[in-house]
């Protein structure tokens, strides 16, 4: 856990880095990758990867550094988030090379019974239609972004995120 000094400190590096000072900048990596790094080994739970997303994380912290035009407020939460986001994406990454991107889609009918909890949930998945099914079965089941799915299904991203939102809105009300 950091101090209160600490995070005060962290404030002032990014602050700097946004003028590209790179010492603050190494000051920064020294200060936070241990935590930042503990924080990526128990999303990703392998060594290898932690650090190659660590790597990215402050990449990214680098790149964006200019942008940052007032010390954030909070930075801890700020850099966590940046890590939380690079770890989440590194385990999308993965789980899409594991699959194999199929020339057809799927009948949802016979894929969403893997991911259901609940005998109500099969039930109400069966009222959506079948756009709303794929893209739903998709984003969940599968991981794909929604910018994924709709190079996937050849539609435009404005009409998989209205499938997506209408199928969980039907979802919701049938569930309740």
């Amino acid at each position: 856990m950091m101090s209160k000094k600490e995070k005060q400190i962290m404030g002032y590096l990014l602050g700097r880095c946004a003028l590209k000072d790179q010492e603050a900048f190494e000051q920064l990596y020294s200060l936070c990758s241990a935590n930042l790094y503990g924080l990526l080994f128990k999303m990703l739970k392998n060594n290898d990867d932690s650090n190659e997303v660590l790597q990215q994380v402050f990449e990214k912290i680098w790149r964006m550094a200019p942008g940052l035009t007032s010390e954030i407020e909070y930075p801890w939460a700020w850099l966590c988030q940046v890590t939380r986001n690079l770890a989440i994406d590194s385990i999308r990454a993965k789980a899409r090379q594991k699959l194999e991107f199929q020339e057809n889609v799927p009948e949802v009918k016979d894929t969403h019974n893997n991911f259901s909890y609940e005998p109500k949930l099969d039930e109400c998945i069966s009222t959506l239609n079948s756009q709303q099914k794929i893209a739903i079965t998709k984003i969940y089941q599968f991981g794909y972004t929604q910018s994924e799915l709709a190079t996937h299904l050849d539609a435009p991203l404005g009409t998989v995120k209205s499938w997506i939102r209408r199928g969980l809105e039907a979802l919701k009300i049938c569930l309740s």
